[in-house]
């Protein structure tokens, strides 16, 4: 009833590596451009399981080369796979996360500046999913203006980060990123103290 295909299964499945997506892929090459029923690619399902080893790795690797537009495919939420990728992102990432994520944005740099149907860009999603300040980092490094835009409901990264508990610093962390170049945002950002003070958990670690 989900629509997958078995390569969608394949691609979020432990234990299938490169070799079983590529075996897959060889009985019907057009399964690298099917979608499921929520409009997923297999990069999307591959980006969206948890089992971040040595043969997600190499999964995305074979699915980043076997369909160069693999990084450049929304679902039907126009969510691209970097998106989804960052809304599973765990609290306590291992180096080889990072390195997948490279892998995505080094085949489609545009993924960084490109907003799902929320108006959401890849930073917006960090902050609201309350995954890790690293992510965070991650993106403003690569794109620093991403701190500016607003979602479809005017939120900014910024109150996105506080709504979903980020600690206090965590939030100053953004408003310094965005003061650098919007120098009357700090007057916003006192507006707002009050709603961060209600919505950020003292105890977050």
């Amino acid at each position: 009833n989900s629509g997958e295909i078995p390569l969608h299964v394949a691609a979020r499945e432990w234990g299938c590596g490169a070799e079983s997506l590529r075996m897959l892929v060889d009985a019907f090459p057009r399964s690298l451009q099917s979608q499921c029923d929520k409009g997923n690619f297999p990069l999307h399902c591959v980006l969206s399981s948890l089992h971040y080893d040595d043969a997600a790795k190499e999964q995305v690797d074979f699915l980043l080369n076997a369909d160069r537009d693999s990084a450049r495919r929304s679902n039907w939420k126009g969510e691209l796979p970097i998106h989804v990728f960052t809304e599973y992102f765990p609290r306590r990432p291992s180096p080889a996360l990072f390195e997948v994520l490279d892998m995505v944005v080094e085949n489609f740099p545009e993924a960084l500046d490109t907003f799902d149907d929320r108006g959401y860009l890849p930073l917006h999603a960090a902050c609201a999913a309350e995954n890790t300040l690293e992510l965070i980092g991650f993106f403003l490094d690569k794109v620093k203006t991403a701190v500016l835009p607003k979602t479809r409901n005017g939120d900014l990264p910024l109150f996105l980060a506080a709504s979903a508990g980020y600690r206090r610093d965590d939030c100053e962390h953004l408003a310094i990123a965005r003061e650098e170049f919007d120098g009357t945002f700090h007057r916003q950002l006192l507006g707002h103290s009050r709603l961060c003070r209600q919505r950020i958990r003292p105890d977050r670690r």
